[in-house]
């Protein structure tokens, strides 16, 4: 996982100006579609970010932890309206602030914008390498590579240990396969050792978090 976008100093400058507000698991914290007024940082827990067409069908982008920026693109260009919808996961805290008020504050402290641009660069990085796996991985690679990032998403939001709580419907969204593939593929690498599954808590080895050497699935 990426270093924190903000150091502490900055980061509790940027509480000095937010309002702070608890979101319960499974509660929309941004609407997609919605119009783009404001800023949030998560504080605490972990929220999904994904899409969803017309018909209700959803595809997860990503997952956040504390430290992370969402409705960053407002920033730039508030003319737009929001691109994805946030959801909480678990219980979250998230701070918010108006864009103009995050404006006026970046002009005194312009490290504030270069977090923002910080973080938008590793997100462009993390979809590109998204788009690979999708291209040159099969679903036990793809699988196993989602475990590794919200195994170390774990460690940075404080959660227990390595043990993880998501269902075969959230990976297969994240992996752009089917539920039935994502239950394969967690049966394929329980019988490598390289995790253990009871319902939806799935315990991530040391060995699966290790980056893996550059090959092709």
């Amino acid at each position: 996982m990426s270093l924190p976008f903000l150091d502490d100093s900055h980061e509790r400058l940027l509480m000095e100006h937010c309002h702070q507000r608890s979101y319960s698991r499974k509660e929309i914290i941004l609407n997609g579609g919605s119009e783009s007024d404001s800023l949030h940082y998560l504080v605490k827990g972990v929220a999904k970010v994904m899409l969803m067409n017309q018909d209700g069908q959803e595809m997860i982008m990503t997952y956040m932890g504390p430290g992370e920026f969402a409705g960053e693109m407002g920033v730039f260009c508030p003319e737009a309206r929001r691109s994805a919808w946030v959801v909480a996961h678990s219980d979250c805290v998230v701070a918010s602030l108006p864009y103009a008020r995050f404006h006026a504050l970046a002009e005194t402290h312009p490290s504030l914008l270069y977090a923002l641009g910080r973080q938008l660069s590793v997100r462009l990085a993390r979809t590109s390498q998204r788009a690979s796996e999708f291209a040159f991985h099969d679903v036990v690679g793809r699988i196993r590579r989602c475990l590794r990032e919200l195994a170390h998403l774990a460690v940075k939001a404080k959660s227990d240990g390595v043990t993880i709580q998501y269902t075969r419907q959230e990976l297969a969204l994240m992996a752009g396969c089917t539920r039935e593939m994502a239950g394969r593929a967690l049966k394929a690498l329980e019988a490598s050792g390289l995790v253990q599954v009871q319902g939806r808590s799935i315990q991530v080895s040391g060995e699966l978090m290790r980056p893996e050497e550059r090959q092709e699935a």
